[in-house]
This record gives structure tokens, sequence and C-alpha cells, in this order.
């Protein structure tokens, strides 16, 4: 059972509140754009696989998982799931992105 499996270094760091320090939405309007950056972006990763994420003002929850190595997460927020791959992984910072999206977070 997957819930069962120890969880690695890796996993276990993501687990925080980070701050979304750069945000590219390239299909997203330029008005909602300006919001998102003026405002305070928020990225938390609970232990219980919860996601919690307040983006321009607006607060979206979900779930998500990543692999062992934490190269990869899973995020389903309001019944949308979407596969990002995670570069620049360290206890510090990483960048999460998609074909189109990417966003940078830091502690």
């Amino acid at each position: 059972m997957a819930s069962c499996k120890k969880k690695t270094a890796n996993q276990k760091n993501i687990v925080a509140i980070w701050n979304i320090v750069e945000f590219q939405a390239p299909d997203m309007n330029s008005t909602a754009m300006a919001a998102i950056q003026q405002s305070s972006n928020t990225s938390e990763f609970t232990k219980k696989g919860a996601i919690i994420m307040t983006v321009g003002g607006e607060k979206m929850e979900g779930t998500y998982t990543t692999d062992e190595n934490v190269s990869s997460i899973t995020a389903t927020i309001s019944g949308n799931t979407s596969n990002y791959a995670i570069s620049n992984y360290s206890v510090s910072g990483m960048t999460i992105s998609s074909d189109k999206d990417m966003m940078k977070l830091s502690k």
C-alpha cells in the first residue's frame, strides 16, 4: 500500500509553506497576471498530502503526490489533475513547471 511507504528525506522536506517568488502562465490575461505579481503568493504542502495555494488573493485547496526523488508532482485542485516537473530542488527552493506554466518557490 503506497500510503504505508516511508517517505524519503526529499519528500519530507517538501512539507512546508513555500513563497511563490516567480510565476509564469502565458495563457493568463495580463490583468490577472498583474494581480498575482502584486500579491503575496504561497503554496503549502502538508504531511497528509494536502496542497493549499494562495495566488492573487484566491485560496485553492487540493491534494498532491510526489515521486520518491521529488522530480515530479501530481496535484489535484478544484477537481483538475495536473502533472508537473520539479527542477532545481533543494531544502530552500524549487521550480515547478508544466508544458506552459512555471512557478519558482522558496522558503
